[in-house]
């Protein structure tokens, strides 16, 4: 297989491949691929156009069975805008899930097409911020960020907006010549309604951005409390291997890593200090999306309201 842009690929067991986000890419969320034997399952299509498009001819390449089912996880714009390359397949959803997709996407999409030269520009002054800095890291780390916008910004015109085809309510269980995939709506946590997928001969669930590694969940379209019932239910899954939504394939102890930290930040929370005051506790210091911890404080005190 040729070096690829968007994706890093690992077969975590036989016949289910991870696709990680690269940071300089344009998937900006992780992807499935499941090798049922007589068919394949694509869990989450990313961002952009070109990032599903290398995620469709990974799967061609590493699977001889046709993609006859995609699942989007949950409604964000990250696992789902790549859902225009897989529109000859069946694109299947929770019901709660494909309401909000289809409630907030055709407009959300318009606002952002008319919005690119503000994207450009944001490009703009991730390159003059790079020219001043002298950290290795931040440069490091700021070239990703321009590559990523370029990237989101070269075909964001060209996106369509697809909704899914089919839905499920609780869940829905699909039976391949050699493996089963199951479909669990876990109800409100990191969403209004979060779909995890769980392949039982193999012990391998990929779990969208209820379960994220090294990155500070996005909380301000879930609930925290809810959140935290949702991990507890993924737990009980017998699982070797999380496939999170952002972060490197993961194992039980991400899941206890993550409990920790919500455990933490409703504490956090709950103390009379100015936001901008409280210091991210050492566990979390270097994960990414540092900003995404304070609005995440702002959150949970919305919520514990």
């Amino acid at each position: 297989m040729n070096q690829l842009k968007h994706y890093t690929l690992e077969e975590v067991s036989e016949g289910v491949f991870a696709a990680i986000a690269k940071n300089s890419g344009g998937a900006c969320s992780n992807s499935g691929i499941i090798d049922l034997g007589d068919q394949t399952i694509i869990f989450d299509t990313s961002f952009t156009i070109q990032a599903a498009q290398e995620l469709r001819q990974i799967a061609e390449q590493v699977t001889k069975s046709p993609i006859t089912y995609v699942i989007n996880s949950h409604w964000h714009g990250d696992h789902i805008r790549g859902n225009m390359v897989f529109k000859d397949c069946s694109i299947i959803a929770s019901q709660k899930t494909k309401m909000k997709i289809d409630e907030t996407h055709p407009s959300l999409l318009k606002e952002h097409k008319e919005s690119i030269h503000q994207y450009k520009d944001h490009v703009t002054n991730l390159r003059k911020n790079r020219e001043l800095e002298e950290d290795k890291e931040e440069i490091e780390s700021l070239t990703d960020s321009i590559l990523q916008m370029e990237e989101i910004i070269s075909t964001l015109p060209e996106v369509e907006y697809i909704s899914p085809s089919h839905t499920f309510n609780e869940g829905m269980t699909i039976k391949g010549s050699q493996l089963t995939a199951q479909l669990i709506s876990v109800g409100q946590g990191h969403t209004e309604d979060d779909s995890i997928l769980f392949i039982p001969e193999r012990g391998v669930l990929f779990t969208g951005d209820i379960l994220v590694k090294n990155t500070h969940p996005y909380m301000l379209d879930g609930n925290v409390f809810e959140w935290l019932e949702s991990l507890k239910k993924i737990s009980e899954y017998p699982c070797s291997h999380w496939i999170p939504g952002h972060g490197k394939v993961g194992k039980i102890g991400d899941l206890t890593t993550l409990v920790n930290y919500m455990t933490e930040m409703i504490q956090l929370s709950k103390q009379n200090t100015d936001v901008p005051l409280i210091d991210i506790p050492e566990p979390y210091s270097s994960w990414k999306g540092r900003q995404t911890f304070y609005s995440n404080i702002e959150v949970i005190r919305t919520q514990l309201k």
